[in-house]
């Protein structure tokens, strides 16, 4: 299901009530579409709204300050009612604190414990990028992209970089099979 920027909200202020914390390649973007339904509410997903969004300059700012974008003011006075894909899945316990009434919700790709599936995705999907992200140095957008995923990349650990992922020679499948294992929700 495609997935598109959610509509301006009709109701204010909002309270994050679903926090997906799950990976990107999950199948955030039809959760978004599922809960912005059942929600009644605009779903906040990263990857259209934050990271190739409008949004894009507020998480490259808080990516390069090494802190989390002003939640409240990014979901809560937007008429927000959940949140998901990276990285934002990447801030879940902390978005958890601060909603504590909200549900956390996790999907796995594939069979329990096999991310292979997941990490087969995730490499069509930067393979798609690569472009762009090399394009950093000359376009603000794949700048502020290039930052958000350097932050998330480090926030995971599994000692990988995003210009590892871009390297010539890399097993990008089993690079982010080891990512994706190394710090996985609780």
């Amino acid at each position: 299901m495609a997935h598109t920027a959610s509509p301006p909200p009709t109701r204010l202020p909002g309270t994050v009530r679903v926090i997906n914390a799950s990976l990107s390649r999950t199948g955030t973007a039809s959760m978004a579409e599922a809960l912005a339904i059942l929600l009644d509410a605009p779903s906040y997903h990263c990857g259209t709204d934050g990271v190739f969004g409008a949004d894009a300059p507020v998480w490259a700012a808080a990516a390069r300050a090494g802190v989390h974008p002003d939640w409240a003011a990014l979901l809560d006075a937007r008429g927000y009612a959940s949140i998901g894909d990276a990285p934002a899945c990447n801030y879940w316990a902390e978005l958890a604190a601060v909603y504590p009434d909200a549900k956390v919700l996790l999907v796995e790709r594939g069979e329990p414990g096999d991310r292979g599936a997941w990490a087969d995705s995730y490499v069509a999907a930067v393979t798609a990028v690569a472009p762009f992200f090399r394009t950093r140095w000359r376009s603000r957008p794949a700048r502020d992209a290039y930052d958000i995923c350097t932050r998330m990349a480090a926030q995971n650990g599994g000692g990988i970089s995003v210009d590892d992922l871009f390297r010539p020679g890399t097993d990008t499948r089993e690079m982010l099979t080891r990512w994706s294992t190394s710090a996985p929700p609780a």
